[in-house]
């Protein structure tokens, strides 16, 4: 281990700037805004900058002790995280940088969110070192949450003027139909005339139609994600299922991995979407709805895809359609992709794919 009085310096940087005094680019690492801290091959730290020292809250540079240690980033009942997990650990390995963003829990208990990015360094002692950058990003990760917050909150909004939409539209003009036509085989009881079996059987098909939608509006109402995003998606394509008796082929693609709780509920929201609009418009005879993890690249991908009537996304958005608008808001804020595909006659395909976290 070098001598850790004159820490930057012993490590040659020197060199590689004849022109520049030690001194100064001991300055340059002592004065910089973010943390650095130097780590050797084993990950333990040889020298910490003021900047990483305030940030953590340790007054020494805790030379020699191992960065997991330091930061806390020990999985339970182990000393560290398993090198395949350790991003310091892979970049010794494999000599390419990484960015990243962990917490870090600070000697007073308190916990930053911190971008983080590691760097390979080879020594001419033939070491090789690593050079951990940190950045205090914890505010501005709290005006992202309160800007989706926000958002989400616009979004609830705006689906709460829908579904009153598509109530009084829809329900409450049913009813109205029914209401009146009953009144009528009523007058014509009163006049000794005989109710006229197609119109009863009519108000019939009216009021099972309205009881269905008053349905789908309560669980709209009181929709919540409570598990995770495979279990729901399989729960929902079942009851979906059984309260439409529209056929869905359900495929999952990749072993499930876990999602962040805000990922699941904004998809299981483009879900609904999805669905309510084959169940009251596409006039579809079967669904094929596809979910692929890949975990390699930290991403789910969504395909729902109907055989049913389909129309013209050129066109202005019908009553059916200004969903559409609110899903491409939603996915757009996880950071993903949406696409959709559809021609009169000849279906609709809709294709999400957003970031796991």
């Amino acid at each position: 281990m070098p001598d850790l009085a004159q820490p930057v310096a012993n490590l040659n940087l020197a060199k590689h700037s004849p022109l520049l005094p030690s001194f100064l680019l001991e300055d340059v690492f002592e004065h910089s805004s973010e943390g650095m801290v130097i780590l050797d091959a084993n990950r333990q730290v040889l020298y910490m900058n003021k900047a990483a020292k305030e940030m953590t809250g340790y007054a020494s540079h805790r030379c020699g002790e191992f960065c997991g240690t330091l930061f806390r980033c020990q999985t339970e009942g182990k000393s560290a995280l398993q090198n395949d997990k350790c991003f310091g650990s892979r970049v010794l390995t494999t000599k390419a940088p990484i960015d990243t963003e962990m917490n870090i829990e600070t000697a007073s208990g308190d916990h930053l969110i911190v971008s983080v990015n590691y760097s390979y360094i080879p020594a001419e002692d033939g070491g090789s070192y690593l050079l951990m950058t940190l950045r205090d990003i914890t505010n501005q990760k709290h005006l992202e949450k309160e800007r989706r917050q926000k958002e989400a909150l616009n979004h609830t909004l705006q689906e709460r003027e829908r579904l009153a939409r598509d109530l009084h539209d829809g329900v409450v003009q049913e009813i109205a139909y029914a209401n009146m036509q009953m009144k009528a085989l009523l007058d014509d009881v009163a006049q000794g005339k005989e109710p006229d079996p197609q119109l009863m059987e009519k108000i019939s098909q009216v009021l099972d139609n309205s009881t269905i939608e008053l349905r789908q509006a309560l669980f709209d109402l009181t929709f919540r994600v409570t598990e995770d995003l495979a279990s729901y998606i399989k729960h929902y394509v079942q009851e979906f299922e059984t309260r439409t008796a529209i056929p869905v082929h359900y495929q999952l693609v990749g072993t499930p991995i876990s999602v962040d709780p805000a990922v699941t509920s904004q998809l299981a929201k483009m879900i609904q979407e999805s669905m309510t609009n084959i169940r009251k418009h596409a006039q579809a005879r079967k669904i094929h709805f596809t979910v692929a993890f890949s975990p390699e690249k930290d991403r789910v991908l969504l395909s729902i895809r109907d055989d049913g009537c389909g129309f013209d996304p050129t066109l202005q958005p019908s009553v059916g359609h200004y969903g559409m608008k609110t899903m491409k808001e939603r996915c757009k804020q996880l950071g993903g992709t949406f696409s959709l595909d559809s021609a009169v006659n000849k279906g609709t395909s809709i294709r999400i794919e957003v970031p796991i976290a």
